[in-house]
């Protein structure tokens, strides 16, 4: 056999290998290289030097002052971004909010498409957790949800002289800002808590308040399938408040329907206003708003 033929099924192989296609080769090469070196350029990048001018940016934004303990970069399989850590924010009335770990990156969104930037946000806070997209621009907006929202840190008596509200809340968000405020939907779902009025001598426990919130593009708000379970007290509500420049100081239009279980209540109910029947249930309407409401 001649020493040659040997090499025929060789290169018979070799034909029937498959290959990429020359262009593709020329296209991808050149962009897998500038993928690499963009993501090694990010890794090294000295994000820390710009820790100051973030919280500055961020201060303006929240309305507030700004910390930032630390800053570094991260990559994941959702893609780049930069994680904060020790996040204090302080507003200007005393109120405070710290966060111990902010994960921020690029968003999944179309918004990009519209040239509106939105970020991913996952973060750890002493209120509680918020994981979603924000986006920017002339209308912020967050689609996302909320975990363990602590209610006794909101500041609900700023607006509502002597109401309180208590537990853990789980919210569900798809807001915008409107020209008048918040405009979008939510719902959300309270636990193990207690709620106070101005006109209630004491608290009353619940163990879960659930429900959905309207904003409107006019101001108005409208409130969804909301109910009350409590060992003292159940109930449930519908109606909103007209358009005005804050959902707090609207007209308020609510139906309201209880039944006050524990009859030691039934006192104290009636002192505030409440027309109880015998059996402690009662339908009744609110107006006046929500800083101020009157039983009608």
């Amino acid at each position: 056999m001649p020493a040659g033929a040997s090499l025929g099924p060789q290169r018979a192989a070799a034909a029937a290998e498959p290959r990429l296609p020359r262009g593709l080769l020329w296209i991808g090469v050149p962009l897998a290289g500038l993928v690499l070196i963009v993501f090694f350029v990010f890794l090294r990048f000295p994000f820390e030097r710009f820790r100051e001018s973030l919280a500055f940016q961020a201060g303006r934004a929240l309305g507030a002052e700004v910390s930032i303990g630390s800053l570094e970069t991260a990559f994941g399989l959702a893609g780049p971004g930069f994680v904060a850590h020790d996040v204090v924010v302080a507003w200007p009335d005393g109120g405070r909010a710290a966060v111990t770990r902010a994960a921020v990156r690029p968003a999944w969104s179309l918004a990009w498409l519209g040239g509106t930037p939105a970020l991913h946000v996952d973060a750890d806070a002493d209120v509680g957790r918020i994981a979603g997209a924000i986006t920017l621009g002339g209308a912020p907006g967050f689609d996302g949800r909320l975990e363990g929202v602590a209610l006794a840190r909101l500041p609900l008596a700023r607006f509502a002289g002597g109401a309180s509200l208590e537990g853990a809340l789980d919210l569900d968000a798809d807001l915008r800002m409107g020209e008048t405020g918040p405009v979008g939907e939510a719902r959300f779902e309270a636990r193990d808590g207690s709620l106070a009025g101005p006109n209630l001598p004491i608290a009353i426990p619940y163990e879960t308040l659930r429900g959905g919130l309207r904003f409107g593009e006019d101001g108005s708000l409208a409130f969804e399938d909301v109910s009350l379970e409590g060992p003292m007290i159940s109930g449930t509500l519908s109606g909103g408040t007209g358009p005005g420049p804050s959902p707090w100081f609207a007209p308020l239009d609510l139906a309201v329907h209880l039944e006050a279980r524990d009859r030691n209540l039934h006192p104290a109910l009636r002192s505030a206003g409440v027309p109880l029947r015998p059996d402690g249930s009662v339908d009744f309407k609110l107006g006046g708003n929500l800083s101020a409401p009157v039983i009608r």
